[in-house]
């Protein structure tokens, strides 16, 4: 949160493939599994984006309903990424009958708004697309992939490129020779287009969100 770098929680019903997508996204090596809570620490990897733009990716423990009151607690606690990302991808496992999968991603729906999460930027991802029932439409605006095959995650990169892009705004910076040390918190909090060095300072044009907009707008023309 310090550096700036957005996230993004993967979130879905427990074998849905998250952390499936993960590892296909950024080689985390984490385990995979088609069981019942295979994954129940969140682990989080960087991701550079088709931009350039880097983003952080949480893989969570999977959704599940009529939890045994003793674990609900437990396993909500495993879910607070949810409060601190900026982002949500919500992976439904598209291979199943259309009433079990649209129970499930009900299900998980509901515990994104309990869990004070239901105002985030949302992209729904339908995974195993590869092997689901073609004649099963999916929801409008839906993203279709295969995280074991590799399939339709191009799409998705660039939908999460979109959401990330969104509110950026291009800026020519010139930040003087006596505040060199600015020029590192550009790189950090932006993302560099051009960086050139001139007798009055360093010249960078750079795509900066909300925060850095405020933090180096002094130095804009």
């Amino acid at each position: 949160m310090r550096s700036g770098i957005k996230s993004a929680a993967i979130i879905g019903y427990t074998n849905a493939g998250k952390s499936t997508l993960l590892n296909t996204l950024t080689d985390a090596g984490i385990l995979a599994e088609d069981k019942l809570f295979a994954t129940l620490d969140p682990t989080t990897r960087r991701l550079t984006l088709p931009s350039g733009a880097e983003i952080l990716l949480t893989d969570t423990v999977g959704f599940i309903d009529r939890l045994p009151t003793h674990l609900v607690k437990a396993f909500k606690s495993t879910l607070e990424e949810l409060k601190y990302a900026d982002y949500i991808i919500n992976i439904t496992d598209a291979s199943e009958d259309i009433e079990e999968r649209e129970r499930k991603r009900a299900v998980t729906l509901q515990l994104v708004q309990e869990l004070g999460a239901g105002e985030k930027p949302m992209l729904e991802v339908f995974n195993k697309c590869d092997i689901a029932l073609r004649d099963i439409p999916f929801p409008k605006g839906t993203i279709e992939i295969s995280a074991k095959s590799g399939e339709g995650t191009q799409a998705l990169l660039e939908k999460l490129d979109e959401l990330v892009s969104s509110g950026k705004k291009k800026m020519r910076l010139l930040v003087p020779h006596s505040e060199a040390g600015a020029v590192t918190d550009i790189y950090r909090l932006a993302t560099v287009l051009e960086c050139e060095y001139t007798d009055s300072g360093a010249l960078i044009y750079a795509e900066c969100d909300a925060r850095a907009q405020g933090t180096f707008g002094k130095y804009e023309v």
